[in-house]
């Protein structure tokens, strides 16, 4: 009714699933353009696939072992870091590191791979240690600080001859492929 209105722009709140779902059915209907964060992004686009058949992807995988690069605070990167602690090596860097930020950058590589095995080096914090980073670099430096290390450790890897990296943190990730100097990318499906 908003856009029939002739309303240029209608901002929706959604609280839970069911009001992504009715929104995405909502913009699927407009046919008008859609920004959104993520759950919104992926129930529209669960729409507009409907009927068609999925074309499977063929992607030849790197070899060698992950290097998981973490930048987000979220809870499910915290709760993910902690199970992958108790299996593989985790290292987690200082943002306020005495020693200065090409110190800690420089030795993470090093301490963190684990020779044939998974591992991971991250930013993390709880919220006691990102409440005194953010306190002494503010919250933004502190993001920035902790993008520009992991970009820094993951180039370190790839100049080491590591391959593959999953990376957690959608800023972390944006740092990740500049520092990195990749110039494209191909998404894959889940799974």
């Amino acid at each position: 009714q908003a856009t029939a209105a002739g309303m240029g722009h209608v901002l929706c709140d959604a609280s839970d699933d069911a009001d992504v779902e009715v929104t995405a059915e909502l913009a699927l209907q407009s046919g008008l353009p859609v920004a959104a964060s993520d759950p919104l992004i992926v129930a529209l686009a669960r729409r507009l696939a409907r009927g068609r058949a999925a074309v499977p992807i063929s992607a030849r995988m790197p070899d060698g072992p992950v290097a998981i690069l973490a930048g987000s605070t979220g809870p499910v990167v915290m709760e993910q870091l902690a199970r992958l602690a108790g299996r593989h090596p985790v290292l987690t860097l200082d943002l306020l590191d005495a020693r200065g930020e090409t110190a800690a950058v420089g030795a993470a590589p090093e301490r963190a791979a684990a020779p044939g095995g998974p591992f991971a080096v991250s930013t993390a914090a709880e919220a006691a240690d990102l409440a005194r980073t953010q306190a002494a670099l503010g919250a933004i430096g502190a993001a920035r600080r902790a993008e520009a290390m992991l970009a820094a450790v993951a180039k370190g890897l790839r100049d080491r001859g590591r391959r593959r990296f999953v990376v957690a943190g959608g800023e972390t990730s944006g740092a990740v492929v500049a520092g990195l100097g990749l110039a494209r990318a191909r998404a894959l499906p889940e799974g």
